[in-house]
């Protein structure tokens, strides 16, 4: 068996790679590694993603790691980034009716001084308020508290009662003692009440911004398109209606603002708000669902690429992203159709431009398309170059046939492999040069349309 294994490795060589695939290569790695640097995609294949990436930024592919917004944001439930809590219903959902009934046997356990069934009430009505579908009337959310405030004083516990009746005024700042109740509390609530309005507020931002009426807090509607409110600290009662709507308790921290993020919501297109100074700090929350201040992001959208640090909101440019996608419009691109149709001599068109190189937009996809292969190849090449490697050594070291034939197969299937990748590579080197040569000639072709056909001129 040894002497076959020798004798196989002395006719057998590791693939090599081809000098030019070397070149390519050592521009693509050539750059230093960042222990945690992710690559943020959408609809598009990840190794794609990864390579122009590794193309513009000339990061090291080992070190990438993709990540696809679509799967994240379909499969995430709202949240709240930041130091601020976002506690949301766990039950069924709730109507103003069945909120009013359990608030109805709070207040008669309280009138009878059954406290401990009355405490007992209230939480179920917190939970309820939690879960609760229609908008909630602000008196009606805050009278809970109030009579938890209530009870506490009746038990002398002036924090506690102080801690509710603060609780009743941030959810209701119109909210007024009851004369019903035990007079010696309405120095408490009223100290409590005058804090609330002189307390510096909490800015929540809100991603992605709502449309008319979806979003409401403490009952109030939040007009289409906020981006961000000021919230006073404490308990807020958070509802969002429509598709993927939802309900709970946001517990906003004093001093740091933070971001209610409803990834189901975030549209399709959402990584081409790059494109956008007002625009990038909306993607901050969403990278904060998945790295670390101080990693890096790459964001390849639109064949192009933008990098940041995370908690930096600063942003680089690495590849021109382009516009969105259009959205296409049959009816309107039929009439065009037809009026050229019935055009006796239509006039002479000339192929669009970059905007900025003037440069034939054609030329720049295909030297983009050189750049993708390349990089693509260089996946698969590195990959399965390192595969075979380990697959000959597994050979070399082989204590019987079994585990020698397999490693073999092994090997040969890695090696073709490694073969196509460089072939990739090569070629799509290939293509990214003759873009380059087409582009240099500064020729651009002119179509000219006639009665008789089209024509094209150089």
């Amino acid at each position: 068996m040894s002497l076959f294994i020798n004798e196989f490795t002395k006719n057998t060589t590791m693939p090599r790679p081809h000098p030019i695939s070397l070149l390519v290569c050592c521009h693509l790695l050539g750059a230093p590694a960042f222990a945690e640097e992710w690559v943020l995609y959408a609809d598009e294949n990840k190794d794609v993603a990864a390579a122009r990436v590794v193309v513009a930024a000339e990061s090291d592919l080992a070190n990438l790691k993709t990540i696809d917004l679509g799967a994240t944001t379909t499969e995430s439930d709202p949240q709240l980034v930041g130091v601020s809590s976002l506690q949301l219903c766990n039950g069924n959902p709730t109507t103003l009716r069945e909120v009013r009934e359990r608030l109805t046997e709070a207040e008669g356990s309280v009138s009878f001084m059954d406290h401990t069934v009355a405490n007992e009430q209230l939480e179920r009505l917190d939970e309820r308020l939690g879960c609760l579908v229609e908008p909630i009337i602000p008196a009606l959310g805050a009278r809970g508290a109030f009579l938890a405030g209530v009870i506490a004083l009746e038990q002398d516990n002036k924090p506690k009662a102080w801690e509710y009746f603060n609780q009743t005024t941030v959810m209701d700042p119109n909210a007024r003692w009851d004369d019903n109740f035990n007079p010696a509390g309405k120095a408490i609530f009223s100290v409590a009440l005058a804090e609330v309005k002189s307390v510096e507020t909490v800015q929540l931002n809100i991603v992605p911004p709502p449309v008319d009426g979806q979003l409401r807090i403490d009952g109030n509607p939040i007009p289409k398109d906020v981006r961000s409110i000021d919230l006073l600290p404490g308990r807020h009662l958070v509802q969002w209606s429509g598709e993927h709507g939802f309900s709970g308790w946001l517990s906003a921290e004093p001093g740091v603002s933070s971001t209610l993020l409803v990834p189901q919501l975030i549209p399709k297109n959402a990584l081409y708000w790059v494109n956008a100074d007002e625009n990038r700090s909306l993607l901050s929350p969403i990278l904060a669902t998945f790295a670390e201040p101080g990693d890096v992001v790459n964001v390849a959208v639109g064949d192009g690429v933008w990098r940041t640090v995370v908690g930096t909101e600063e942003w680089e440019e690495l590849l021109e992203v382009g516009e969105p996608p259009p959205v296409e419009e049959p009816e309107e691109a039929e009439e065009a159709e037809t009026s050229v149709t019935e055009s006796p001599i239509a006039e002479t068109e000339t192929e669009p431009s970059d905007k900025r190189t003037r440069q034939p937009t054609w030329t720049k996809s295909i030297k983009r398309f050189g750049l993708i292969c390349s990089a693509s190849g260089l996946v698969v090449a590195t990959g399965n170059y390192r595969n075979a490697k380990t697959h000959w050594e597994t050979m070399a070291s082989a204590p019987d046939d079994t585990t020698y034939n397999q490693a073999l197969d092994a090997y040969q299937s890695s090696e073709f492999w490694f073969v196509t990748g460089e072939a990739l590579i090569l070629s799509g080197a290939a293509s990214a040069i003759a873009g380059l040569l087409i582009e240099r000639t500064q020729v651009t072709p002119v179509v000219g349309v006639g009665t008789l056909g089209v024509a094209t001129t150089w």
